[in-house]
């Protein structure tokens, strides 16, 4: 008999999320790309290791968005056109209903996604 147990830790695995996402943005000329993950602040990392929980709790990658969306607005971010995290309060443009993102948007939750299923399973 096949047990699966996780492959890597929640922490590790939004390592590895954080790294793809950076590339992603980097791809599609994102102009405030996410920065290498020592560097980034707790809260960057907090939203980060609960998205890899809730994927692993089985939320698609709208329930994904959607809880990044509150995480960030509990916060104190705010819709704006540019995503500026100096600004008072801080703006993002993805702050919008998971429809209304553009598809390379879309894109960084779905690999979000595959990247927990990957890291969550091992054959053993």
């Amino acid at each position: 008999m096949r047990t699966m147990t996780a492959r890597y830790s929640d922490e590790e695995t939004a390592e590895i999320c954080h790294a793809a996402i950076s590339v992603l943005q980097r791809i599609h000329h994102d102009p405030v790309p996410s920065t290498s993950w020592f560097s980034e602040s707790d809260h960057i990392k907090e939203s980060a290791i609960a998205g890899v929980r809730a994927a692993r709790a089985g939320a698609t990658p709208r329930e994904l968005h959607d809880a990044w969306m509150q995480f960030k607005i509990d916060s104190g971010w705010v819709y704006g056109t540019e995503k500026d995290p100096a600004a008072a309060p801080p703006t993002h443009p993805c702050l919008v209903a998971y429809d209304l993102l553009p598809q390379h948007q879309k894109d960084k939750d779905e690999l979000f996604s595959l990247i927990v299923v990957w890291a969550s399973t091992k054959l053993g």
